[in-house]
């Protein structure tokens, strides 16, 4: 959401769940994720000693438990998004809204990592709070 508001195109009023996110993580690039690959959260209270500051942890112990997802596939901007007030301004006339709307989801597009990644949990669910670590898991 940061990476959002902070591209001064506008759209700084984007507030957290208005895009559908659920889960962000910080320190990792938008290309770590890849569609069919699986990766698990784990605590990171319990992480091992890293010479890293970021959220990726480069071992997974299987034996640890923890929230697996699965990508599924890239979010797409959808037409939904255009019931935002901030978008859907009603002082302003339908033409114009429509616009609005067409140049949001057409920004969104625009460049990676403005939109996430759709996931399924694949290990039956969990926690994940903030501080956990998320790993690939090798197949």
């Amino acid at each position: 959401m940061k990476m959002v508001r902070n591209a001064n195109a506008g759209w700084n009023t984007v507030k957290d769940g208005d895009l559908g996110e659920n889960v962000y993580i910080d320190g990792i690039d938008y290309t770590y994720f890849e569609i069919g690959k699986r990766y698990q959260f784990q605590d990171g209270s319990k992480k091992k000693e890293s010479s890293s500051n970021t959220n990726i942890d480069m071992d997974v112990d299987m034996d640890m438990e923890g929230v697996m997802i699965e990508i599924t596939e890239r979010i797409e901007p959808c037409g939904n998004l255009c019931k935002l007030p901030y978008i859907n301004d009603e002082s302003l006339e339908p033409k114009k809204r429509f616009e609005n709307c067409k140049k949001f989801l057409l920004w969104l597009d625009e460049k990676d990592g403005l939109r996430g990644w759709y996931a399924k949990i694949v290990n039956g669910g969990g926690r994940i709070k903030l501080g956990d670590s998320i790993a690939a898991v090798s197949e």
